[in-house]
């Protein structure tokens, strides 16, 4: 008889793929709970119910790139194996002074009972045990014992730590199984990985927008640019003859016959003199290299209006100025809010049909000064906001620690709100 030598190669077992060190600790655990041997068939089916969670969780989350979403879902299959009063993923701030939620929709109370743990160093001591643990919540407190405890399962990824997984819950350490607490691991883990996915992908398009809105302001400041170059030369050639053309006006004899018309003639060289001294100023204010300083607005916007009232006739908008006196200046540069207008009619132009009109305002409310742009145009704010023009003029604003907003009337028209702070924090 030829004897043939078996596979006997041992395999790991469901429960050590999970991370335990042994099978038979486990399965001790697992088979008393509450001091209470567990029978066979109803450990089978406890077993078949948390891996159809897992399955269940994971179909259900595929396809979600919203936190909220996501943080809803995997709270909803925690509580699938233990019961939960309420639960929330926290992550440590940027300088880890203290814990912040991330999904909107948050336990407050939870938030605050995870940074006093963080405070008092309990943290501390999970994240070096790499464990979860449980804590009696002290104010459920009654001659029974605590009706309620924390479940606090740490959250690290690449050896760093992120932040924790709290669970308020009625199960007590005596009957929380090891299995339970392995599952609600893998949960966690599962889901940190999704969140982590979706704030790459936030992060990305942030950075993408980003990149547009500067694009568009070096589109802007090249535009602004080009027109200095272009008409500076220009500008010249008509300075030095109006010049020669005033100074003979000036000496022209004035007879009764032809005063009406050498009146007309000076009235009319004077206000083409005027003209091309905007644009001359206009033309140097935005070649030169951005410092901030104090500015009024009302003669920004006022120089501003009086280079573009042309084109706002041709366009046919109405513009009209009503101007609050002596405000106080912003820390601003006129440059700024050259682009900010710029950026600001060209969502009106874009937007309106046939003939409009448009009120602009300044106004001195609490420490800040207000540019409201009042049009007939209606101006849906939720649509312009992927728009370059928003994009720019939000980002703008925000440089001047400001507020920005744009709402629709009732009885038509829209109303654009720019709000400059006096007061801002000292920047290097």
């Amino acid at each position: 008889m030829k004897l043939h030598k078996l596979n006997t190669e041992e395999y790991p077992t469901f429960y050590e793929a999970l991370g335990a060190e042994k099978e038979s600790s486990i399965n001790e655990e697992l088979e008393f709970i509450g001091g209470k041997k567990i029978e066979p068939a109803v450990l089978a089916e406890k077993y078949s119910h948390i891996i159809q969670n897992l399955i269940l969780f994971e179909n259900e989350s595929q396809s979600v790139n919203n936190l909220d979403s996501l943080v809803g879902m995997f709270k909803l299959a925690v509580r699938r194996i233990v019961p939960a009063k309420s639960s929330e993923v926290f992550f440590f701030a940027e300088n880890k002074g203290e814990l912040k939620a991330l999904s909107n929709d948050f336990d407050s109370s939870l938030l605050e009972v995870a940074n006093r743990f963080h405070k008092e160093g309990i943290l501390s001591v999970i994240f070096e045990s790499k464990s979860s643990y449980v804590f009696p919540d002290l104010d459920s407190y009654t001659e029974k014992g605590t009706e309620l405890n924390y479940l606090v399962f740490p959250i690290i990824r690449d050896n760093v730590d992120k932040g924790i997984f709290i669970i308020k819950s009625t199960i007590s350490r005596e009957n929380l199984t090891e299995i339970d607490k392995r599952m609600i691991q893998v949960l966690l883990n599962t889901t940190i990985t999704k969140i982590e996915k979706i704030i790459y992908k936030q992060k990305l398009n942030s950075a993408y927008e980003e990149l547009q809105i500067y694009q568009g302001k070096l589109s802007n400041d090249f535009r602004l640019s080009a027109i200095g170059e272009l008409t500076e030369g220009i500008l010249e050639d008509i300075s030095s003859p109006l010049q020669t053309i005033i100074s003979l006006v000036e000496v022209l004899d004035v007879e009764d016959t032809n005063a009406i018309e050498i009146s007309k003639i000076k009235s009319q060289v004077h206000k083409i003199n005027k003209t091309v001294g905007r644009l001359i100023r206009f033309t140097n204010l935005n070649q030169k290299s951005v410092k901030l300083l104090p500015l009024n607005l009302n003669k920004v916007v006022s120089d501003y209006y009086n280079i573009v009232k042309s084109t706002l006739d041709t366009a046919k908008i109405e513009c009209v100025l009503d101007f609050e006196e002596e405000i106080p200046s912003i820390l601003s540069h006129a440059n700024y809010i050259n682009q900010i207008l710029t950026n600001i009619f060209g969502i009106i132009r874009k937007n309106k049909e046939g003939r409009s009109g448009i009120i602009i305002q300044t106004r001195y409310r609490n420490d800040n000064i207000y540019l409201r742009i009042i049009t007939t145009i209606q101006l849906n704010e939720e649509k312009l906001k992927p728009e370059l023009n928003y994009k720019i003029v939000q980002n703008l604003v925000k440089k001047h620690e400001g507020s920005f907003s744009i709402k629709e009337s009732i009885d038509g028209g829209s109303t654009i709100l720019l709000g400059f702070p006096l007061i801002r924090k000292i920047r290097g």
